[in-house]
Order: structure tokens, then sequence, then C-alpha cells
């Protein structure tokens, strides 16, 4: 089974290709100035690479926050046009989960992704590792730091650009018991989407073009301010 995986949510992001257990390709992007066509770019470079064409593919996938409302819509928009030339069904993966997943082998720890969300909030949750799976012990959310810190009372491990933002915050909430990740490991992998796209497929969960949403958490800042 091929899925080309699409991951845009923070300013690190890209598309990637897996075959079953296996990564055929990845690329990355700096997304600070992102718009379709460089996406566009990537995604056919790594095709072509492969000497492959969206019709090998047998889904498409694509992340779907939470993250930056800019780079969702990129993203988004982009899979919901190939998926429409090509017939191709939809896999929608998490964010916060595909950043959960750059931490393997932490049987011994929590895992706590946290994306920066601005006005003091983190978009945030909270796994535990089962086998090759995650098991989510606080659902997705966007709170307070302090919010979700105090429900951690185990060893945890704390990755994402939230993380970084709150550091010393999480350190002298919760001390020897929070690990911040290494800096590789502080963004959302588009090959991570694509093998978690993988296990969505094999659970039947792939949806149409026209039924893509993100997952924004919140309302944005320009929602807001009009009282929308």
């Amino acid at each position: 089974m091929k899925i080309l995986a699409v991951e845009t949510s923070t300013i690190t992001g890209g598309a990637a290709i897996v075959e079953d257990k296996r990564l055929l390709a990845e690329g990355r992007l700096s997304l600070k100035a992102i718009h379709s066509e460089r996406l566009m770019g990537l995604i056919d470079l790594l095709l072509k690479s492969l000497k492959l064409s969206i019709q090998d593919m047998d889904y498409l996938a694509v992340s779907i926050g939470p993250g930056s409302f800019t780079g969702l819509r990129v993203g988004i928009s982009t899979v919901k046009g190939l998926a429409y030339a090509a017939r191709k069904g939809v896999i929608p993966v998490s964010t916060l989960e595909t950043l959960a997943m750059n931490i393997p082998f932490a049987k011994d720890y929590l895992i706590c992704p946290m994306l920066d969300a601005r006005r003091q909030e983190v978009y945030t949750a909270l796994y535990r590792q089962e086998d090759e799976n995650l098991h989510a012990l606080i659902e997705e959310r966007a709170c307070k730091v302090e919010d979700i810190l105090l429900r951690i009372k185990d060893k945890t491990i704390f990755l994402g650009d939230g993380a970084e933002v709150y550091r010393k915050v999480i350190e002298d909430s919760l001390g020897s018991k929070a690990v911040l990740a290494r800096d590789a490991q502080m963004f959302p992998s588009p090959a991570n989407a694509a093998f978690l796209a993988l296990r969505g497929a094999q659970r039947g969960i792939a949806i149409g073009a026209e039924d893509i949403s993100p997952a924004y958490l919140r309302k944005s800042e320009a929602e807001i301010k009009v009282g929308l």
C-alpha cells in the first residue's frame, strides 16, 4: 500500500511517501512563507524521484491540526485538489499524534507534544505508548500550559515548539519528572504522518476529499477580533 502524506502544521513541514512499512521518500521545507506552489513542487519532486504518479498512490493523507491556521489551510487545500483530480480517498491524521511519534520506545515515560498556540496557550495532549500505538490519556485541547502540567504525575517527555517556549515553566513545575526532547524531535515529521495514515488505512478510516476539515481547536485571531 502506497500513501503520500502532507504535513504543514508548523514552520517546518513537507511531504513523504511510504509503501507499507517502508519510507520511500521524504522532503521538508521551511514554511514561514508557505504557499501551494512550493508544496506542489516538492510533491512533484518526490514522485518523479521514485518514477511514480499520484495515480500510483492508494491513499493521500494530510495532517489536519491543530497548528498554524495558514499552514493547515495550504496543506489541506493541496491534498483536496490532488484527491479530487485523482479520485483518491484521504486519511486525516492528528498533528499532535504525528509529533508524539517522534519519541519511540518510551514505555517508561508519558509523551506530551506541545505546539505554541499564542496568547499564553498551547495545543497539547498526553499519550502513553502501547506496543506501536499511542493511547491518549488526555485528549487534544488548547489550554494554558499550567493546566495540563497540573494533571501530569509521571515522568514525561515534552516536545514541540510549545515545549521550547515554556521550557522553564515545565521544568519548574515537574522538576526531574520532565524531559525535553532533542532539537531534531521538536517538529512533526511528514514520514510519521504517512505511517500514522497507513494505520488509519488499515482501520478503514479514509474519507472523501470533500469531507476533510481542519482541527483548529479554537478560533483564529481574526475571528476573535471580529467576534465570530
